[in-house]
């Protein structure tokens, strides 16, 4: 064999090596996956990220599921009471996947990065079970939703189920309803502006509208709209804004509803092209579109019926 070709073929080997050498791993199982005790969860206590610091989040499980209390008090939307409540049904598992420490980072379970869970058992003050989770991937086989995780230990990890909804922005871990109240219950509406008279409408036997103390038909467009708000109304945002920047702080507009035997109320305020609105009987304010709001701060001209006619109430 010649010279040349021997040189050559030992620079072929030292190359292949090389590479072999210098290439990623291919991930090998471990000889036990990590696997969480079974808990019966009432209470979950996030450590997320925010603004280069940190927040704390609560989930508080209640007889309709889980709930929001901290940092305030919120239903969940559907899609975070769900994957919340699958994921804490089952046992955390994880695959048989070798996972590497000098890639925290890649998994999102850095310190910048990670959530961080306590997972609290019914009237105990000391977690029961503790872990960090990371970014969600997509398994390209199954197109199953998978985790990594990181043990109360330090190791990495993947789960065999998604904990994404533990990292979901607030304004989609919240509910987004304002109010929910059957329509069909609602007998009165009285619309209190902040200042000036306020103004009740009831509902006869036969289910038209009049406008009390005048006792003339209201326009239909403009109660129908009002009804829609005080049955079904969902925020179209959130505000951290104090009340009082956004026309919300006392005295304001507000809107008050019969449902059955019982009453609900509505404050609707504005701030320069933006509308919003709180429960009466809470200081959580939400953004909510114009047209919601535009006929719930209706005065007597906007409500009065086209073609004014005396009605009796029967």
């Amino acid at each position: 064999m010649k010279r040349g070709t021997i040189i050559a073929l030992a620079i072929l080997v030292v190359l292949i090596a090389a590479f072999f050498a210098t290439r990623d791993q291919a991930p090998t199982t471990v000889a036990t996956p990590y696997k969480l005790k079974k808990i019966d969860v009432s209470r979950i206590e996030l450590t997320r990220p925010r603004d280069g610091g940190a927040e704390l989040v609560v989930l508080q499980k209640g007889e309709s599921g889980w709930k929001l209390t901290k940092p305030v008090e919120s239903e969940l939307s559907p899609t975070a009471q769900k994957e919340i409540t699958a994921a804490f049904e089952t046992q955390l598992t994880t695959d048989d996947i070798k996972l590497s420490k000098d890639k925290l980072a890649e998994y999102e379970l850095d310190e910048p990065q990670a959530v961080k869970v306590a997972l609290f058992e019914a009237k105990s003050e000391q977690p029961a079970a503790e872990f960090s989770v990371g970014k969600e991937i997509v398994v390209k086989q199954t197109r199953a939703r998978r985790s990594y995780i990181m043990s109360d230990k330090g190791k990495p990890y993947r789960a065999r189920i998604s904990y994404n909804a533990l990292r979901l922005p607030m304004k989609d871990l919240r509910s987004r309803v304002v109010f929910s109240n059957p329509r069909d219950k609602i007998s009165e509406l009285t619309l209190s502006p902040a200042t000036g008279d306020s103004i009740t409408l009831l509902k006869n036997a036969d289910g038209t509208w009049f406008i009390k103390d005048l006792g003339l038909r209201p326009e239909m467009s403009v109660v129908n709209s009002i009804l829609s708000s005080m049955s079904s109304l969902n925020a179209v945002d959130f505000t951290d804004k104090k009340l009082s920047e956004i026309g919300l702080k006392p005295p304001t507009t507000t809107v008050k509803a019969k449902v059955g035997d019982a009453y609900v109320g509505l404050a609707v305020g504005k701030a320069g092209e933006e509308y919003f609105a709180r429960p009466t009987d809470s200081e959580e304010a939400y953004k909510i579109s114009p047209t919601m709001a535009t006929n719930m701060l209706a005065g007597l001209d906007e409500l009065r019926d086209r073609l004014p006619k005396k009605v009796e109430y029967k």
